[in-house]
């Protein structure tokens, strides 16, 4: 038996100046059947000297545990929290973000009200800047659920609403801990979110989705989608492929179609970042490369695709082109 109902994984690494934030947001609504996992991950300021004076003797209670490790990477920081936790429902926060107020409470109620337990909770979001005093500087909402509101057993329709769109944010839901047995998350790879997540879902089979925000994400400038480079896109490469060969060996249509929308938005977004790194033109040969790999499936097993992304795969140059116009600098020789 579980523990607990609930455990938080957070995972920090040299956030000295936004951890306390952070643990703010958490304590005051860490009830007693939830329990907080802390890793740092092999952190180099003094993020875990800020955790310990924060906590203090609550760091002596059962329910609240800091792990520290040797620096793996966000991967490695989270599977060490899975493999710690001890509740029934797993969660996750990144040691920048924050929980917003009533998310204990609603998750709770969720799981109270429940007649069959679900497998996964979803919930929205903020995006944020900064914080000034109480006040969220540039805030608003960030939509990361498609199908709320929904309770119960996910019908195939519902699955592909979901995947189609491709929202794989690992701390906007929460999930049965079986869910997440045997799996982990790639070490040394970035986008471990995108790399995992559509797998969890696979396993599903009762999904709650609510369309209350529940959690502050604050937009890092520092962050790896702020500041790509050719690691970024051999990983992203990597999960198309993974997701590519699941659709091949897939025995069922459904299972099938759900990797090939994995990997047909996982594109987009290869797209997006190739774009940022060389420039709408120069990037065009990259695009045409993986469009070309991964259209050669859909070909074979045709499925309805989101705008933007049947667009690419209709034309790669109007894509680009498209997204040139969209984009901030366009914008702003346009204004000149």
């Amino acid at each position: 038996m579980p523990e607990f109902r609930l455990s938080l994984i957070l995972a920090a690494y040299n956030l000295e100046d936004l951890i306390e934030t952070a643990l703010g947001s958490i304590m005051p609504q860490l009830h007693d059947d939830m329990e907080l996992v802390i890793i740092d991950d092999g952190s180099t300021d003094s993020t875990r000297e800020v955790i310990r004076r924060y906590l203090g003797d609550r760091l002596e209670e059962k329910r609240i545990r800091l792990i520290e490790q040797a620096n793996g990477g966000i991967s490695a920081a989270r599977n060490t929290g899975v493999e710690a936790a001890r509740g029934a429902y797993i969660a996750f926060l990144d040691g920048d973000d924050l929980l917003l107020p009533g998310y204990s409470d609603t998750l709770t109620r969720i799981l109270d009200e429940s007649t069959t337990p679900p497998d996964i909770v979803e919930f929205n979001a903020i995006r944020f800047d900064r914080i000034e005093g109480e006040q969220f500087i540039n805030s608003y909402p960030f939509n990361t659920t498609v199908i709320a509101p929904h309770q119960g057993e996910a019908s195939a329709d519902t699955f592909k609403r979901i995947f189609s769109h491709g929202w794989w944010f690992l701390w906007a839901r929460i999930y049965r801990r079986e869910l997440l047995a045997g799996l982990s998350f790639p070490p040394g790879r970035r986008y471990e979110d995108m790399s995992l997540l559509p797998e969890i879902y696979l396993r599903a089979v009762t999904i709650t989705a609510i369309d209350t925000p529940l959690i502050a994400y604050r937009c890092n400038s520092e962050g790896i989608t702020r500041n790509p480079s050719s690691k970024d896109l051999e990983d992203i490469e990597c999960i198309i492929d993974h997701y590519l060969a699941m659709a091949k060996e897939a025995t069922d249509d459904l299972t099938r179609t759900l990797a090939l929308y994995v990997a047909f938005q996982a594109t987009l977004f290869y797209k997006n970042i190739n774009n940022d790194m060389y420039g709408y033109r120069r990037a065009l040969p990259n695009i045409r490369r993986m469009v070309n790999k991964v259209g050669a499936l859909r070909r074979r097993h045709p499925i309805e695709l989101p705008f933007n992304t049947r667009a690419l795969f209709l034309s790669p140059e109007l894509s680009n082109f498209y997204s040139f116009l969209k984009s901030t600098r366009f914008m702003e020789r346009f204004r000149t």
